[in-house]
């Protein structure tokens, strides 16, 4: 037989054994909602996928699943309820620009589509399920990014170049490359910043040299890099850099004319030569024409006597 005491030392075994299995934060086989570990980079103006899913797999185009920004209000930016999406009390900001992946529900891809990123976008998004008590916070990183421009001019010692980086945001980094990928030493940068809040950085470099130069921008915000290369041919230093693209001498315009009045005193002369032979070769074939006929008309003469 088994004392009070013996009992209910079972009895509260049992119990808490019921207890920890029902309030257990990681049992088994639980559904949880799985975002993002690193930041999702995107480019304004783009489409960008902000990735969420349940794991293990479960449907979900039936439950309810909220995205919101936890630094705004209102805070939802998304909001799908019970299958059937909600247009009110989102945030006005996001109104025709986010949506879900229809087909993907079904297999517990919860990830969400912005569109059009803008840089306000930037900041944190949380993914979240309801149903299953879990969330899961993701990161975006927006930057503005364009075509860098490269000016050519001619120095004493070679040529001047500047590579204007256009409009980014937030300030990039400027750097020149010679035709191996090396770094050249070329002056500091110069930032201006833009009435659109963006940077536009400008960097000279002096080339002294025929080859290919690059203008790399980095934006190291999202890991983003755009170049534009320029190519200073050989004949471009085949005269003294200081003559290159000025004004031609002015001996230049003389020597051509000079060159068209021999020309045409050479063809009035060929032209004079032509016609006197021409002349003397007439009076000759004349001449001689006038004999035989004069002969002619004796031999008739006679023949009529």
């Amino acid at each position: 037989m088994y004392s009070v005491k013996s009992l209910m030392r079972i009895y509260f075994r049992i119990l808490l054994i019921l207890i920890s299995s029902f309030y257990s934060p990681h049992v088994e086989g639980e559904h949880q909602v799985i975002g993002s570990s690193q930041a999702i980079l995107a480019r304004a103006g783009e489409d960008v996928t902000l990735p969420c899913h349940i794991e293990p797999s479960q449907r979900a185009d039936k439950m309810t699943v909220d995205w919101s920004r936890p630094d705004l209000e209102p805070v939802f930016v998304h909001v799908r309820q019970q299958g059937r999406e909600v247009s009110h009390s989102l945030n006005p900001l996001y109104q025709q620009r986010t949506s879900l992946f229809a087909e993907e529900l079904l297999r517990g891809n919860i990830s969400l589509k912005l569109s059009r990123v803008r840089l306000s976008d930037e900041g944190l998004f949380k993914c979240f399920v309801p149903n299953l008590y879990s969330s899961s916070l993701i990161q975006l990183r927006v930057g503005v990014v364009s075509q860098p421009e490269i000016l050519t001019r001619p120095k004493d010692d070679g040529f001047a170049l500047t590579c204007d980086s256009g409009c980014w945001y937030p300030q990039p980094e400027v750097s020149w490359l010679d035709s191996g990928g090396n770094l050249l030493a070329a002056e500091p940068s110069v930032t201006v910043v833009g009435p659109s809040d963006c940077y536009s950085v400008q960097r000279n470099v002096t080339v002294r040299g025929p080859g290919r130069v690059t203008c790399r921008v980095r934006l190291a915000h999202i890991n983003h890099t755009v170049e534009t290369h320029s190519v200073i041919a050989d004949h471009n230093f085949t005269q003294p850099i200081g003559n290159v693209n000025s004004t031609q001498p002015t001996s230049d315009p003389v020597i051509m004319i000079v060159i068209v009045i021999g020309s045409v005193i050479v063809i009035g002369n060929v032209l004079a030569v032509g016609y006197i032979a021409y002349r003397r070769w007439r009076k000759k074939a004349g001449t001689s024409n006038g004999g035989e006929e004069n002969g002619n008309v004796m031999e008739n003469g006679r023949m009529l006597g």
